[in-house]
C-alpha cells in the first residue's frame, strides 16, 4: 500500500470543502511493516482520523483492532466493506471477512 502522510495537505483541502465528503481507502491490504514496527496501512487510519473524513475504504486490517474500531466508531468514521470483492482479491472464505466482527 501506499502511505497517505505525503498527500495530508491535499487531502485536508477536500475535507475542508463544503457538502464534500471523503473516502480514504486505508488499511485494505496488508502493508509492509514502518521502522517503528507498525503497520503502514495501519498509518493510513491515523491518517484518515487526524484528517476527519467521513469514511474509511475497507480497511480489513483492522481485525482483531477493537481499539482503532472504537476510535473510528467514536469519530463517526464509516467503514465501508464489500464481503465479496475483497475475499475475490485477497482470497479466503466469505465466512471469514471481519464484517461481522466491525459490526458487533
Amino acid at each position: 500500500g501506499f502511505g497517505l502522510e505525503p498527500m495530508r495537505e491535499a487531502i485536508s483541502a477536500v475535507v475542508a470543502s463544503p457538502g464534500c465528503g471523503v473516502t480514504l481507502h486505508a488499511a485494505e491490504w496488508p502493508g509492509a511493516a514502518t521502522e517503528g514496527g507498525g503497520c503502514e496501512t495501519l498509518a493510513n487510519v491515523e491518517v484518515a482520523l487526524s484528517l476527519g473524513v467521513d469514511r474509511v475504504g475497507h480497511a480489513l486490517q483492522l481485525r482483531g483492532r477493537p481499539e482503532l474500531q472504537a476510535r473510528l466508531r467514536a469519530a463517526g468514521v464509516h467503514v465501508e466493506c464489500n464481503p465479496f470483492g475483497n475475499t475475490r482479491l485477497l482470497g479466503g472464505a466469505l465466512c471469514a471477512h471481519p464484517l461481522r466482527e466491525f459490526l458487533a
